[in-house]
């Protein structure tokens, strides 16, 4: 949702008496929401690290419903082929997928990022503050109780537009804001099918 939502890290200093991550509407969109006055809607404290010089930091996952209709997928034949992006397998029904994001600060005897199981590393960025981002990969079975939401969610959305969705010329998601069960912010992408969507009814 890059040009519309985004979610950031800010260091300690400045607006921040310490290290935080905030999810909002980006300058670009011009939105602000409603009730808050503000582009930013949610700010999550940086947790304590897991080990030295490692903090936690969001998790996207995307979650595929073993039952539902995933069948108007996007154009994304301008993104195919492009040489700054890695593409992650898409998840079997009932499983999602998750990326996991981890910092590290710059300190010289920082210990080496371990992961395990099914879990393998996108890749690392260098941040401008000197720490460094690095994003983690896995899929995973979802468990009962982390379906009934995403269910609730996706089958109470209904969308309203000019003509009958056509796969390749309509699509949609729609993003949950949450909190992972370990502390960190967590946003769920929940693909919507054309059960979603409706035509809208001359008047």
């Amino acid at each position: 949702m890059a040009s519309v939502f985004k979610a950031s890290f800010h260091p300690a200093g400045g607006d921040h008496q310490s290290a935080a991550w905030t999810f909002g509407f980006t300058k670009e969109s011009e939105q602000r929401f409603t009730d808050l006055g503000s582009r930013r809607g949610k700010t999550w404290p940086q947790q304590p690290s897991f080990k030295p010089g490692w903090h936690r930091g969001p998790k996207i996952t995307v979650p595929r419903l073993p039952d539902r209709a995933y069948d108007l997928p996007p154009i994304a034949a301008e993104f195919r082929g492009a040489p700054d992006t890695h593409w992650v397998v898409a998840p079997e029904p009932g499983h999602a997928a998750f990326l996991m994001v981890s910092l590290s600060d710059d300190r010289a005897d920082l210990p080496p990022l371990v992961v395990g199981g099914t879990e393998t590393v996108v890749g690392t960025l260098p941040m401008a503050n000197g720490w460094h981002l690095s994003l983690i990969s896995n899929t995973r079975a979802l468990r009962e109780d982390e379906l009934r939401p995403v269910y609730a969610i996706r089958d109470d959305l209904k969308v309203d537009i000019d003509e009958t969705p056509r796969p390749g010329s309509t699509s949609g998601a729609i993003i949950w804001v949450t909190e992972s069960p370990d502390g960190p912010p967590m946003f769920v992408h929940i693909v919507l099918g054309s059960d979603n969507f409706r035509e809208r009814k001359a008047n």
